[in-house]
C-alpha cells in the first residue's frame, strides 16, 4: 500500500483577491430572481401559463413561507411583459336610448385621449357658441326675422285701418285690445250720446259695417298663432344653420384625429346633431326667440329650456395608456363588485338616479 504524500501549504487553500469583485459591499447587489430547487413546480407553472385557452387555471399549494406567490408572480410578470397590451374601455352617452350607454373598445391609450378631447370640445363650444349668438351678424339676421313678423302683423292692421277710415270708422287700440268707433265728418269720434241721436237707418248701417270690420280684425288676430309657428320654424332653421356652421370645424378636427375608429366617428356625428338640437345648453343667457314677440302680443312668456352637458362626457373604465404588456392583477377578495364593477347612484329630489358616468370598474 502506497503511503500518502505530504502536501505543501500552498495546496491547502485558494488565494482570492477581493479587489476583483465589481462592488464594494453586497448591499450594492440586487436580490436574485432565480428559484432554487422546486424544478417540478417551476415546470408546472410554465406549462400552466403557456396554455392559451379560457377555462384553465393554475393552483399553487404548499406550506407557508415556501415562496408560492413570489414564484408564480415572477413567472407571470415575465410572461405578461411579452404579451400585447390590452385595449381600453369607455362608456359614452347613447343619444337614441339614454338608458343603454354604449361601451367602446379603443386601442391602448386612446380612451383617455378621447375623454380629454371631448372635455376640451365642450369647453370650446361654450365660448364659441356664446360669442356667435352675441355677435352682430346673428343679431342682424334675428332682428330681420323679428321685423318681418312685426311687419306682417302691422301691415294687416294698417290695411284694416285704411279700410275702416274709408267707411268713416276709426280703429282704436285700447288697453283691452282693439275697438271700432264711427267718425264725424271732421274726423272726430262720435260719442255714444251722439250715436244714439242718429237716424235708425244710419245706426244700423254703422253697426253692420263695424260687424264686418270686427270679423276682419278677428281673422287678423287669428293669424298670430300661425305667424308664431312660422317664426319659430324659421328661427329654428336659422339657429341650426348658425350652430352647424360654428361647430363643424371643431368637431371636424376630432373626426380627422379619430378617423381610424369607426365607433368614435359615429359618436361624433351624433354629438354634432345633438349640439345643434340643444345649443341652448351652451349659451348662458336664455335665447329669446320669436316667442318673445308673440308673447308680448298675447301676454305669454317664453319658457326656459335647459339641457345637461353630462351626455358629452366619456367615462373611461379601463385605461392601459401607461402599461407595457399584459396586466397582472391581484385580487384578495374576489367579490361580485370587485370582479365586474358597480353602478353608483346620486340622490335627486328624494330619488336615486344614475347615468353612464357613474359606472365604475
Amino acid at each position: 500500500m502506497e503511503l500518502p504524500h505530504p502536501l505543501p501549504p500552498e495546496s491547502l487553500y485558494n488565494i482570492f483577491n477581493p479587489e476583483s469583485l465589481p462592488f464594494e459591499t453586497t448591499a450594492e447587489l440586487e436580490d436574485g430572481q432565480e428559484i432554487i430547487g422546486q424544478q417540478r413546480a417551476i415546470d408546472a407553472i410554465r406549462f400552466g401559463i403557456g396554455i392559451q385557452h379560457q377555462g384553465y387555471n393554475l393552483f399553487a399549494l404548499g406550506p407557508n413561507g415556501s415562496g408560492r406567490q413570489t414564484t408564480v408572480n415572477l413567472f407571470l410578470r415575465q410572461q405578461a411583459a411579452d404579451e400585447p397590451t390590452p385595449d381600453d374601455w369607455c362608456y359614452v352617452y347613447n343619444f337614441e336610448q339614454p338608458h343603454k350607454p354604449r361601451a367602446y373598445r379603443l386601442p391602448p391609450g386612446r380612451a383617455v385621449n378621447f375623454r380629454d378631447d371631448m372635455k376640451k370640445l365642450a369647453e370650446e363650444l361654450f365660448s364659441v357658441l356664446q360669442a356667435t349668438f352675441a355677435g352682430v351678424e346673428y343679431q342682424l339676421q334675428k332682428r330681420a326675422l323679428e321685423e318681418e313678423l312685426r311687419g306682417i302683423h302691422t301691415e294687416a292692421l294698417e290695411k284694416l285701418r285704411e279700410e275702416s277710415q274709408g267707411r268713416g270708422i276709426a280703429l282704436i287700440q285700447t288697453p283691452n285690445g282693439f275697438a271700432f268707433a264711427p267718425l264725424k265728418e271732421g274726423g272726430e269720434v262720435i260719442t255714444p250720446d251722439e250715436f244714439m241721436r242718429l237716424e235708425q237707418e244710419k245706426q244700423k248701417k254703422i253697426e253692420s259695417e263695424v260687424g264686418e270690420l270686427q270679423e276682419a280684425l278677428q281673422r287678423i288676430l287669428q293669424q298670430i298663432p300661425n305667424l308664431h309657428r312660422e317664426m319659430q320654424k324659421r328661427l329654428k332653421e336659422l339657429n341650426e344653420r348658425v350652430v352647424e356652421f360654428t361647430i363643424t370645424p371643431l368637431i371636424g378636427e376630432l373626426r380627422q384625429k379619430y378617423g381610424d375608429l369607426e365607433t368614435v366617428a359615429q359618436h361624433l356625428e351624433e354629438v354634432q346633431k345633438d349640439v345643434i338640437r340643444n345649443f341652448e345648453a351652451f349659451v348662458q343667457e336664455e335665447e329669446q326667440d320669436g316667442r318673445q314677440i308673440i308673447g308680448a302680443m298675447m301676454g305669454l312668456a317664453a319658457p326656459e329650456r335647459k339641457a345637461s352637458l353630462t351626455r358629452y362626457e366619456v367615462n373611461v373604465v379601463v385605461d392601459n395608456s401607461h402599461r407595457q404588456g399584459a396586466p397582472v392583477v391581484f385580487l384578495d377578495q374576489p367579490r361580485y363588485q370587485n370582479l365586474v364593477g358597480r353602478v353608483e347612484h346620486i340622490a335627486q329630489m328624494g330619488a336615486l338616479v344614475t347615468d353612464f358616468t357613474l359606472i365604475k370598474p
